[in-house]
């Protein structure tokens, strides 16, 4: 045996060695998932290591500056309809670039170009050795997922769990973030008091939820999971749920449906047979103009007038008074970005929409989930200093229950401040307006460029890694050598580069 032959069959047997301990980690999450919110620290400490791709965790301190010190745009107003148009960066075009390891992007950039012909060449090579030769045996698509799974050492993370109660694995990411967390994004919703809307009706510890472009409902189905399986003395009052997602079609593509009969079926229960209101409530908002896009304003104010009547008993037709919304998580992204080379670009438009939403809805203490795809650029920087400025906190995570390969990441926001207005915000973000530079020594610009840099040097060892196995594979049929069990190989992840990013 070569030493090359030796060297890799050494990787194969540690990585999928690796991928198990991973997997076996990251199921607890879902185990700890179903207990009481009192979760021992030790125990936390003890699988949270093995829920992150990189250290774990690492928290912003926000300076929470008032709203009005921030700058508003005065022809801004509440009824000013979709605002910038969908999927737009700014009337300055796409924000400029840093400057901080810009090697990593072109290089990471160059091995993306060989990703589809390696998956063609070894489709082509799965074709030719087929009896009799036919194309229809495989495809570049297919060759490229089972090569992208096969170099995921926790992969099998939702498969293993494979659990029909959840719709697809965006359940398993909130789950996984959850737990990095220490399980906050689920704890219970404050108490309200009994002149709380009309006769008092969101009492003891309501939970409320905003899911934002989050069809088929992945996120919503773990929310409901976890406050439905939670002990009896902990549930406290009822758990509101709402979705709004597009479901027609904008320049981004054509939106997802929400699957509201996995929803109910899985996950809603009645009140208790006392009266009590501890039940589930689930509900999809379509917006002002049916279609549930985010990038039009009145749908979200739509959606907000939507909680009110339904948590509250009246719609606040004003909307002066202070939002019920303990958490939104945002999860938006389209089709069409993943083809670009720059995402982060690409996904501005929705990102910023997301945000301001979220500013509209969540009361004083909630909490904000987003999913985001970079911070290399000024636009995307600038949106982050104004949100670490009314957050108290603010953190970043790429949970492993996250494709290696995907540039997805996620931020996590605890406790905003009050008086924002979320259109005028989301304008201010949208246009392209230069500020002063921001320290380059700051913890938030510090923790901005550690953060992408150990995401770039992921993608670039995943992306590299499926394109070995893509070569490797189309040599192997060649050779007519299919001796190796292919579905256990986890080839070229060295588990080093893992361990030595937590340290």
């Amino acid at each position: 045996m070569g030493r090359r032959k030796r060297q890799r069959k050494q990787l194969h047997a540690q990585a999928s060695s690796s991928a198990s301990a991973y997997a076996g980690d990251g199921a607890r999450l879902c185990e700890f998932a179903e207990e009481d919110d009192a979760v021992p620290e030790e125990d936390l400490k003890s699988v949270r290591s093995s829920l992150s791709w990189f250290r774990g965790v690492t928290w912003v301190v926000g300076r929470r500056d008032d709203a009005r010190a921030v700058g508003a745009v005065p022809s801004a107003t509440a009824n000013d309809g979709a605002g910038a148009p969908a999927g737009s960066t700014g009337s300055g075009g796409e924000p400029t670039p840093r400057h901080h390891h810009s090697h990593l992007p072109s290089e990471l950039g160059r091995i993306k170009l060989r990703l589809a012909p390696s998956a063609q060449a070894c489709a082509d090579a799965v074709n030719r050795r087929a009896t009799p030769p036919t194309p229809d045996v495989t495809t570049r698509e297919r060759e490229f997922r089972l090569a992208r799974s096969a170099c995921n050492p926790h992969e099998s993370m939702w498969r293993r769990r494979g659990d029909p109660r959840f719709v697809n694995r965006s359940a398993i990411k909130l789950a996984n973030i959850d737990a990095l967390l220490g399980f906050v994004l689920t704890s219970p919703g404050r108490t309200r008091g009994e002149g709380e809307g009309e006769g008092g009706r969101r009492r003891r510890q309501d939970f409320v939820f905003v899911d934002l472009c989050g069809a088929p409902g992945g996120f919503s189905e773990y929310i409901l999971h976890r406050r439905r399986t939670r002990a009896p003395s902990s549930r406290g009052g009822a758990c509101y749920g709402f979705g709004m997602s597009l479901s027609g079609v904008n320049v981004d593509g054509e939106g997802l449906k929400w699957d509201l009969d996995h929803i109910m079926r899985h996950h809603l229960r009645p009140a208790d047979a006392d009266g009590a209101g501890s039940g589930s409530f689930y509900r999809v908002c379509h917006g002002a103009d049916g279609t549930g896009s985010v990038y039009n304003w009145d749908n979200v104010l739509r959606l907000r007038r939507e909680v009110f009547a339904t948590v509250a008993g009246d719609a606040d037709p004003s909307g002066v008074r202070e939002p019920l919304v303990d958490l939104v998580v945002a999860d938006g992204g389209f089709d069409a970005q993943r083809d670009v080379d720059d995402q982060e670009s690409a996904a501005h438009g929705i990102v910023v929409s997301q945000a301001a939403a979220a500013l509209t809805l969540l009361r004083p203490g909630g909490t904000f989930v987003l999913k985001m795809f970079g911070f290399r650029l000024d636009g995307t920087r600038r949106m982050l200093r104004r949100l670490c400025s009314l957050f108290d906190r603010m953190t970043f995570a790429k949970p492993i229950s996250s494709r290696p390969a995907s540039a997805e990441r996620y931020l996590a926001m605890p406790a905003p401040g009050e008086g924002w207005d979320g259109l005028i915000w989301r304008e201010q973000m949208m246009t392209h307006s230069p500020e002063p530079r921001a320290r380059e020594s700051s913890p938030l610009e510090e923790l901005m460029d550690s953060f992408d840099r150990e995401m770039l040097q992921l993608n670039i060892n995943a992306c590299r890694s499926i394109v070995n196995y893509l070569d490797e594979k189309k040599e192997s049929v060649e050779r007519g050598d299919n001796s190796s069990d292919r579905k256990t190989q986890r080839y070229c992840l060295d588990s080093k580069v893992f361990e030595e990013a937590r340290r």
